[in-house]
C-alpha cells in the first residue's frame, strides 16, 4: 500500500494520554488512524486482552488502561475518541496541503483525450 503523505510530530490525545507521533497517509477505509507497531513500541509491554478488547501499560509511573469500541468494560477508559490537539494546528494543516498541493492545485486545460480505434475486430 502506497504511503500519500507523511505529516511529523503530530500532537494527539488518546483518552488523557498525550503523544506526539509521525501520521502516515494511507487508504484505509473507514478508519481514521490505526496505531501501528512504530508506536505500540513506545508504549513498553503491553498486557492485551483480545476477548475484551482492552489493553494495559504503565507511563510515566501510572498504569493506563484503554477499551476498544465493542469492549464490554465499562471500568476502563474508551479510546473511541482519539484527538489531534492543536498546539501547531496551523502549521499541520500547512504541511498536510503541501504534501498533497497537486491535488490542490489549479486545473490547466482540459484532461487529455484518448485516442480510440473505433474497428471492431472479428
Amino acid at each position: 500500500m502506497a504511503c500519500r503523505g507523511l505529516a511529523k510530530d503530530v500532537a494527539i490525545r488518546i483518552a488523557d494520554e498525550q503523544f506526539s507521533i509521525d501520521c502516515y497517509s494511507i487508504p484505509i477505509d473507514s478508519y481514521d488512524m490505526v496505531l501501528g507497531v512504530t508506536f505500540l513500541r513506545t508504549l513498553g509491554p503491553i498486557l492485551w486482552d483480545f476477548d475484551d478488547l482492552c489493553m494495559a501499560f504503565s507511563r510515566g509511573g501510572r498504569r493506563v488502561f484503554w477499551r476498544g469500541i465493542g469492549s464490554t468494560r465499562h471500568d476502563v477508559q474508551s479510546t473511541q475518541h482519539l484527538h489531534a490537539l492543536r498546539q501547531d494546528g496551523p502549521a499541520l494543516m500547512e504541511r498536510l496541503l503541501q504534501s498533497f498541493e497537486d491535488l490542490f492545485a489549479e486545473p490547466q486545460g482540459l484532461p487529455p483525450v484518448r485516442s480510440c480505434d473505433h474497428r471492431t475486430h472479428l
